[in-house]
């Protein structure tokens, strides 16, 4: 069984594009200035929410969380016992807050997946708040001046 690189992550309730409420699992890391979020597709989902439904989510999660587009990056992370962790990269244009549109990119696990891999060792953990989780909490800046 090859290794999960991000075994322990928060499940945030999201809507997708047709407003029914989907949990989708996400870790918030930093490092160096930049900020990473990393969705995956709960277990018992049956399809992939986060391929149906990536431009809604890409956008609730960053004002829910109050990130700074510039110095965030989405990731989607994809875990399989016979592969390892894998993962593809959300290159997103912003207008001001507003997502404007998006480009997915798989990694592969020979030199973007494994640059990414060793970025996960060395960041540091972003807390995801009850609150952030049910779109409960007011919003905190998260960005290279709040320390992460």
């Amino acid at each position: 069984m090859k290794t999960n690189c991000l075994p322990k992550m928060t499940s945030v309730l999201l809507l997708d594009r047709d407003n029914v409420e989907v949990g989708v699992d996400v870790k918030v890391l930093a490092l160096a200035g930049t900020v990473a979020v990393f969705m995956s597709d709960r277990q018992n989902n049956t399809s992939s929410s986060i391929s149906r439904n990536a431009a809604t989510y890409l956008a609730q999660l960053a004002q829910r969380l109050s990130l700074h587009p510039v110095s965030t990056q989405f990731y989607r992370h994809v875990y399989h016992p016979q592969q390892g962790s894998m993962f593809g990269r959300f290159d997103i244009v912003w207008s001001d807050a507003d997502l404007v549109s998006y480009k997915f990119v798989m990694l592969n696990n020979l030199d973007e997946g494994k640059r990414l891999q060793d970025w996960i060792v060395k960041a540091t953990v972003v807390p995801i708040t009850y609150g952030q989780t049910r779109n409960l909490a007011k919003p905190r800046e998260i960005s290279p001046a709040a320390g992460y």
